[in-house]
């Protein structure tokens, strides 16, 4: 957002008098840095889950990385809105998928990849963790990886869906696809003929199903392009499905006309209709977005539900750098009639998207390859939304210490402070609610820091 910055009086607080800063209205989406981001050879994050351990939610972030906020973290770390930590040894290679689920015993995250072991303990290509100790779920997977994972009920109770590329799950074999249901693992009929990327819970009027997406053609031994639908008996496909080569994203979304089942992916036709990249499927029918021939430019590889105050719309994250003829430097949103880029986008690849609430509003959390949002660092991870934290001068998520430099820089300098924190709102420093910056406000933030009484 352009800000101009108006004649000021600088004029020395020491001596009572105080710099008036401009009463501009901010709190317009930006990117916003989560700590001090990933660290290690590969600081990515391609996996992101909300789930609360009994200690209230939290972000959970999986991939590569081996540290997350200058903490030792192997391949999976947990953000409360304010620090990173570790999830006790962690596992010993990349998290792809993570997801919140209750087997009987108790909500309990569950984190899968390539990995085999998880705090020590073989657990192959899948774990639990229960908020103090990782688990096994049984032998767990053969093959190469578990790359998805969701909750779906199939009338017999809720259960874990898996979908990688594997033959076999807890020694039953099982195509690419299988089921936990706390105790044993299960098969899905025939399984899918090639691997699962995406798993997603949709109903099309017909009652929740489970879809599955990847680089498949068959389903159940029917033909059924990179697209299928499992109704807890039977695989049946979605029309003539998605040309080559793979769907990696599956979510759903009500854009005003209709519930629907979004897929993305490196594709160009859906239902034998032009799609470049991402196509909807409203039960019966595919269509594009727009115009099919102009959507994303390159692969789809995130998709994501999310309201960001004016709405909900799908947010979409890849490898592309435009949609519809917009700039969109790897993450884009579509309205249901028109792309647009959030910001100037990232440097590189988004792997992962979900939403989460730290208590200070909900954002769209972005993970992936790249080491800058929004032209700020964020090696690996970045939030997108409305920020208007009170006291939190440095925008880092937090009002602490760390706040006082900036809040007297914002007071003194209003300029200086626009350059130094290019994405921070300087009236997170109205601490009197009057709606602008001054001296007024010097009682209130420490009052506040102090532990007293905050706006």
């Amino acid at each position: 957002m352009k800000r101009t910055i108006l004649p000021l009086g600088l004029l020395c607080v020491a001596t009572g008098w105080v710099t008036v800063a401009p009463a501009w209205s901010q709190c317009e989406p930006a990117w916003w840095p989560v700590g001090a981001g990933m660290g290690g050879q590969m600081p990515w994050v391609i996996g992101l889950t909300v789930f609360d351990d009994g200690s209230g939610p939290a972000l959970y972030a999986g991939g590569p990385f081996t540290a997350a906020g200058g903490v030792s973290a192997n391949r999976i770390a947990r953000w409360d809105g304010a620090s990173w930590s570790a999830l006790g040894d962690g596992v010993n290679a990349q998290v792809i998928a993570l997801t919140g689920f209750d087997d009987g015993s108790g909500p309990a995250l569950y984190a899968a990849g390539t990995f085999r072991t998880a705090g020590g303990v073989s657990a192959n290509r899948i774990a639990r963790w229960d908020g103090a100790s990782w688990s096994a779920l049984g032998s767990g997977m053969d093959g190469f990886f578990v790359a998805a994972l969701t909750v779906f009920d199939d009338g017999s109770g809720a259960a874990l869906y898996a979908g990688g590329f594997f033959t076999a799950a807890g020694g039953v074999s099982a195509n690419n696809v299988a089921k936990w249901d706390g105790t044993s693992w299960a098969a899905l009929g025939d399984g899918v003929g090639g691997c699962v990327g995406a798993l997603t819970v949709f109903d099309d009027g017909a009652g929740p199903g489970l879809y599955a997406g990847g680089r498949f053609l068959t389903a159940g031994g029917r033909s059924a392009n990179r697209v299928a639908r499992w109704d807890g008996a039977a695989w049946t496909p979605l029309g003539s499905g998605i040309d080559r080569p793979f769907v990696n994203a599956l979510t759903s979304l009500d854009d005003g006309s209709g519930p629907a089942l979004y897929a993305g992916g490196a594709f160009s036709t859906a239902g034998g209709f032009d799609a470049h990249n991402i196509a909807r499927w409203d039960g019966e029918s595919w269509s594009a977005l727009g115009d099919g021939e102009n959507g994303p430019n390159s692969d789809v590889i995130a998709l994501k539900a999310f309201d960001d105050g004016s709405g909900q719309d799908l947010y979409l994250g890849g490898r592309f750098t435009a949609a519809g003829g917009v700039t969109v430097n790897r993450i884009a949103r579509w309205d249901g009639a028109d792309w647009s880029a959030l910001g100037s986008g990232m440097d590189n690849r988004v792997f992962g998207l979900t939403s989460f609430d730290d208590g200070s509003g909900s954002f769209l959390y972005a993970g992936g390859q790249f080491s800058t949002a929004g032209g700020a660092s964020a090696f690996g991870i970045a939030r997108w939304g409305r920020h208007c934290a009170k006291g939190d001068l440095n925008c880092d998520g937090a009002f602490n210490g760390g706040d006082i430099d900036p809040f007297f820089l914002a007071l003194g300098d209003p300029a200086a402070y626009a350059i130094a924190f290019p994405n921070c709102d300087i009236l997170n420093g109205d601490m009197n609610a009057d709606g602008r910056l001054d001296g007024a406000d010097i009682d209130p933030f420490f009052l506040c820091l102090g532990g007293g009484v905050c706006p």
